[in-house]
């Protein structure tokens, strides 16, 4: 059996310093220690930090930061956007730690040119003379 039960303990070549790396795995000496976890930047993650990195332990990330949704992975992205000039209220949404952005429909006249509907409200044409509307 080993001190720690998880195998055995390989001295570090400097002490987890909390910043950078910390230990992971409890071993009976100081000496003894496996470094080398990196410390998580919750910075990176666009999270807000719960705590930090210690010699012991990873830091610990919360939600999103404010202007950042999940991204589905483990980070959080930047909210999207929406121009609000041609748009109305209505299904509308403001961005969340856990939802992002969701525009208004386009107003009347307009109709949105972008496949995620966070861009601009595009005016729909208007037939004229010998033209005809072909898709709706």
């Amino acid at each position: 059996a080993t001190p720690n039960g998880h195998g055995t303990c390989t001295a570090c070549a400097g002490a987890c310093d909390g910043t950078s790396n910390w230990e992971s795995q409890a071993c009976p000496a100081t000496t003894n220690r496996e470094c080398g976890n990196t410390c998580t930047s919750c910075a990176a993650l666009n999270k807000d930090q719960n705590s930090g990195c210690t010699p012991t332990a990873d830091a610990d990330c919360g939600d999103c930061s404010s202007g950042f949704t999940d991204d589905g992975a483990e980070g959080c992205m930047a909210c999207h956007s929406c121009d609000d000039s041609d748009r109305s209220a209505t299904g509308a949404a403001a961005c969340t730690a856990n939802a992002d952005t969701v525009c208004g429909e386009c107003d009347s006249g307009f109709f949105d040119a972008t496949p995620n509907g966070h861009g601009s409200c595009a005016a729909c044409a208007t037939c004229t003379g010998t033209q005809y509307e072909t898709t709706a």
